[in-house]
Parts: C-alpha cells; structure tokens; sequence
C-alpha cells in the first residue's frame, strides 16, 4: 500500500493570517478611538402625499445616511435633496451634521452660510469664513465664498475684512458698496459706472449710484440713474459653484417639465428628449406628452412626434397647444404629399389639420397661427378659397405688422382673381418684410393685371 503524500504547508499561509489579523485590529481599534461627533436624527420630512419620484429620491438619499451615518458625504448629499426639494430646515441640518464629521470639507459651511445670507447676514459671514478657511479646491468655489462673506459682512454693517481687490465685477460692486458705507462717494461713484450695464449687477449699481451721486450734489444723475434702476428687471444672481447644480436634484414632475422647457428653448432637444421620455411613456401626462413631441419634432422624428400629438389629444383632446402643433405637422406632410401626386392622402391630412385648427380657434379665436394656417389650407388644398381668403383678411385686421399675413394674403387674393387687392396686400407685405425677404417683391413682379 502506497504512502500518502503529505503536501508541505504553504509558507505563505502563516503570514496572511497575520496580516488579516492586523488588519482587523487596526479597523477595530479605530473605530474604538474616534472622535465621537454627537449626530442629530436623520431628518425625515412630510413627503405623504408627494409626488412619487420626490418621495423615491428623498427616501434612496435618507437610507444612504443611514446605511453610514459617520459619513460627512452622505449626509451633505441627503441635505443638497432636501435643500433642491425645498426642506431647507431639514437640509441645513444635514449640512451641520457633515460640517461636525468633516470640518475640512469647505462645502458644509458654505451651504449653511448660503442658508443664513438673508436672515442673519452676521452668522452668514462667519460661516463663509469657514468655508474659506476649509477645503474648496475650485478656485471658483473659494471665490465665490470670499465674495459671499463681504456681502454678508456689509449686509451686517461691518466692513468687509479683509479687504478684496475690485478685480471682478462682483468685487468692484462690493468695494464701491464698502466705499459707500464709509462715506467716499467719488471712489463708488468711480467702481459703479462700469457696472451699470452688467446682468448681475446693473440694478444694484445704478440704486446705489443715485445715492451717492445725490450725496455728491448732483441731483439730475441721480434722479437718472434712479429712473433706469427703476425700469430694468433685477439683477441675475452671481454664479454659485457650489450652490447652482442642487436645483437640478429635484426630480419632481413639475421641476422636470421646466427643466425640459429650458433645454428646448436652449436648443438642446436631445437632453429635453431624453428627460421627458419617461414621463411621457404612460400616457398620462399631457405636458410632457406636448414636451415630448416638441423635442422629436425639434430633432426630425416627425412620426414620432406625431405618436405622442395622438396620445396627447386622445387624453385632452382640447389640449390648445397640442392640437396647433399636431395641425402643422399634418399641414407639413400634407404638403409633402400634395407635391409628390397622392392628392387623395394629402387631403386627408389637411382635414385632419383642418379639425385641429378649428378646435384651437374654438378656445380662443383670435390665435393669429390658426387663423393664417387655416385661410391658407382652405384656400389652397380643400377648394374652399373665399373662405381662406376670409380667415386671412381676419389675421391682417388682428396682426397688421406681421409681413407674412399680407403676403400670404396677396397670394390668395391674386389666385382668387382679384390682383387690385392683391397688390395692395403685397406691397404691404415688402414695406413690412425682413432684411433678404424678397418673396413679396417677386410676386408683384409676377402679378398680372391690377
């Protein structure tokens, strides 16, 4: 009977197990000897009732402070959703309990002093200060707290200590205000006349340079400077590094349509597409069924679009903006149609277009767009040109200044065997037209007869 083979001990082994055990020890020793930050209860806001994704995103967030509630992270991440969800009490003390586990972290301090700015500007600039003195590696990050801190500090009546160099525009207007508080009105008037102009800073510039200026005996600049602060609209707020990407957070229905509104506006149909394509896919929500469409539209997918007009209507079928925007794109194909032969589809479509219109002028018949887009699909697609005529004429007694209501009713007037009328329209049309619009020019060249 053969032996059995007896395998060395793999040296290794020994040394592993070691090493585990040192490992252990040190975690066990360090959570045995840390600093014990006294932590208040997570916040639990009243979100009954709320709508889904707010209730969904706030909850994930509070399980992440609860899962680890020694880290300054997740609490400052659950403060900056309940701050986006405007739970500013439960936020800031989110933003405490991150600033007692991790005084470094320059972004608890300011998020705390961003808080207190309109209330209590004194403790606002101490917690600048701290934020300052921490960790803010973004250069425009700790600029943006040494600003916030001497706005703070003038609001406070203090001077602003130290002192910053008028190296920016938010400077310039924090030392003309420091220079103002102080009594030399020359040096403000100086800091503030170029930043009269400015979108973050014009209207509080110009409130002050009326002051000063009267302060100087100038009466009539300052009643000038007065009047335009008066007219213009307030100033956009200074860019906050910090504080500008927590709205962004906000995952309620509401927040997202707005979000989605800008980026169309914006030109940025894909990002709008992308973010209503969820709340779009039950069919439940108009807006961003009507959203949605706009988005596919803006980015060529005129079927796709179309899809969405269809669910839309069959859930308000009244939906104003719904039924214009489904009627041009019927009007779109159906001109498409009309020139490639198939007459037949093509009326259909602006019979379909032609109901929609009637469903926009029937909630408010002063709409200029179905006005004019009906006179033009009656007048030349469903054979009913006195009509379209009518509903032009219409247009140009409600939108006189509008050069395409005149053209396009000089082009009807003319197929309706009326060129007297018809000149009179066009030439309107080319007094009104934009710089390279030659179209009413041309079809007077064109026009036989009147």
């Amino acid at each position: 009977m053969a032996r059995p083979v007896v395998l060395p001990r793999p040296r290794w082994r020994p040394r592993l197990l070691a090493g585990l055990a040192a490992v252990a020890a040190a975690v066990a020793l360090y959570f045995a000897v840390r600093p014990s930050v006294p932590l208040p209860p997570v916040p639990d806001p009243p979100t009954a009732g709320a709508d889904p994704e707010l209730v969904s995103v706030v909850g994930a967030a509070r399980k992440a402070v609860a899962a680890d509630p020694h880290s300054d992270d997740a609490w400052g991440k659950y403060g900056t959703v309940l701050q986006a969800h405007d739970f500013r009490p439960e936020a800031d003390t989110c933003y405490r309990a991150a600033h007692a586990l991790n005084p470094a972290d320059g972004r608890w301090p300011y998020l705390i002093a961003a808080g207190l700015a309109e209330t209590d500007p004194a403790a606002a600039a101490d917690w600048f200060g701290k934020a300052v003195a921490a960790n803010l590696p973004d250069p425009a990050a700790r600029a943006a707290a040494e600003d916030a801190r001497a706005e703070a500090q003038l609001a406070a009546g203090e001077r602003p200590a130290p002192a910053l160099p008028p190296t920016t525009p938010r400077r310039q207007l924090i030392a003309a205000r420091s220079a103002a508080a102080a009594g030399e009105d020359a040096r403000a008037a100086d800091l503030l006349a170029d930043l009269t102009n400015h979108p973050n800073a014009a209207r509080q510039a110009l409130a002050l340079l009326a002051q000063v200026q009267r302060r100087l005996g100038r009466p009539e600049v300052a009643d000038q400077a007065g009047r335009a602060a008066a007219r213009i609209t307030p100033d956009a707020p200074w860019p906050d590094p910090v504080g500008d990407p927590i709205p962004a957070l906000n995952r309620t229905r509401v927040s997202r349509h707005d979000e989605a509104a800008r980026l169309l506006r914006q030109g940025q149909p894909a990002e709008a597409e992308r973010l209503l394509r969820p709340l779009a896919a039950g069919n439940t929500d108009p807006e961003a069924l009507f959203g949605w469409a706009q988005a596919l539209a803006d980015l060529n997918d005129k079927p796709a679009a179309r899809r969405a007009l269809v669910n839309l209507l069959r859930l308000e079928p009244g939906h104003v903006n719904g039924n214009m925007q489904y009627a041009l794109l019927l009007v779109e194909e159906g001109e498409r149609l009309w020139t490639a032969g198939d007459r037949a589809a093509a009326t259909a479509e602006f019979r379909s277009a032609d109901a929609a219109l009637d469903r926009v002028l029937a909630a408010n018949p002063a709409t200029g767009k179905a006005l004019m887009l009906k006179g033009i699909t009656l007048q030349r697609f469903l054979g009913r040109p006195a009509d379209g005529v009518a509903l032009l004429e219409q247009f140009v007694r409600l939108r006189p200044a509008v050069a395409e209501g005149h053209f396009r009713l000089g082009e009807a007037l003319a197929a309706a065997g009326r060129p007297a009328d018809a000149r009179a329209a066009l030439l309107r049309a080319a007094a009104l037209a934009g710089p390279g619009d030659t179209r009413a020019a041309a079809a007077l060249a064109n026009l036989k007869g009147g």
